[in-house]
This record gives structure tokens, C-alpha cells and sequence, in this order.
């Protein structure tokens, strides 16, 4: 307890926290979706710029642990911000279907996956030997990942419409319909 009351990231994280959940409450949805959505695309396009040539550097080799961590970094980095890319598109043009039913948001998630399986690989990996406890920890990692997608498509699975949203859920209740109303005007 001593060394996280001296640790820098435990005092930025807990006023990141705090300033984030009052922030929240002094602006509209829309606002602080806006607010939000900059914040991750502005520190995203800085950290892509950071990461780019060690990422493309492991691109080439990829052999060790600063290579799968490098390149893992700038892509989880890009991916959040084409997630907030699209994320916006959605909501600027309304959520049409074909934009909010087509693969792009599963493609996106894949590939933050598979940012996160390099990290997995990652630790102690030298000379392009990934440590077998790694490749258990990926093989458990897509195990758990295969029981949660088949214990959602089981209990789902039967109360699905055909654009994939949820009739009600497993246990009885009503599918309830979210109506977001327009950003409110100033006077």
C-alpha cells in the first residue's frame, strides 16, 4: 500500500477518474460524447505518431519482446482511433443500417484482439521463441473467448431480429426501445 500512495499513475488514473465522472455531469450526452471521442482520436494520432517507427521497425524483424509489444501498441492505438472515427461517422449521419450492420465494428474488434494476443506473446519472447506459457495463455484466452461467444449465441441466439438486435432478454424482460433526442439548442 505504501508504493501505490508514492506511484504517479495511481494518482493520474484516480483524477483522470474523478475529473471524467464530474465532467459528465456538467455537460449534455452529446457534448461529452464529443468531448470524449477528441480526447481518445487527439492522444491516439500523438501516440501513432510516438509508436510508428518502432512498429514499423518490428514490422521487419519481429522477433522479440519490444518487437510484439511495439507493434501491438501502435495498433491497438490506430484501431481505437478508427473505432472513434466510425464511431462518429454513426452518429453524424444518424446510424443508418447499413453503416451500423456492416462489418466494419467486427473487423475493428478482430483486429484489438489481435493487438491484445501479441501482448500475450509478448513477454519473454526472443528470438522469434514465444515462451510456451504464452502460447497457453493465448490458447486459454481464445478457449474463454469461444465460451463467451457461444454462451451469448445460446441464450440469444433465439430472440434475435433480423438487423441482430435483441427481442428481450433470457429472462423475460421487454426490449426497451432508447430514443436519444437531438442536442438541445442555447438560446
Amino acid at each position: 500500500m505504501k508504493r501505490l500512495r508514492r506511484s504517479l499513475i495511481a494518482y493520474l488514473f484516480a483524477i483522470v477518474s474523478l475529473l471524467t465522472w464530474l465532467s459528465a455531469s456538467f455537460f449534455s450526452w452529446y457534448e461529452f460524447q464529443e468531448i470524449a471521442s477528441a480526447l481518445v482520436m487527439g492522444s491516439c494520432v500523438v501516440g501513432m505518431v510516438q509508436w510508428f517507427k518502432p512498429a514499423a521497425r518490428s514490422m521487419r524483424d519481429g522477433q522479440d519482446y519490444a518487437d510484439f509489444f511495439a507493434f501491438s501498441i501502435f495498433q491497438i492505438l490506430f484501431f481505437m482511433s478508427v473505432q472513434r472515427l466510425w464511431g462518429n461517422l454513426l452518429r453524424w449521419t444518424g446510424r443508418p443500417d447499413y453503416l451500423v450492420y456492416s462489418p466494419v465494428t467486427g473487423i475493428i474488434m478482430i483486429m484489438g484482439a489481435f493487438s491484445v494476443f501479441l501482448m500475450i506473446l509478448a513477454r519473454g519472447t526472443e528470438g522469434g521463441r514465444v515462451p510456451g506459457e504464452n502460447i497457453t495463455r493465448a490458447i486459454v484466452a481464445l478457449i474463454l473467448s469461444g465460451i463467451i461467444a457461444a454462451t451469448t449465441l445460446i441464450l440469444f441466439s433465439d430472440r434475435i431480429d433480423e438487423l441482430g438486435r435483441v427481442d428481450a432478454s433470457p429472462w423475460g424482460a421487454p426490449r426497451v426501445e432508447a430514443v436519444v433526442s437531438r442536442r438541445p439548442i442555447a438560446d
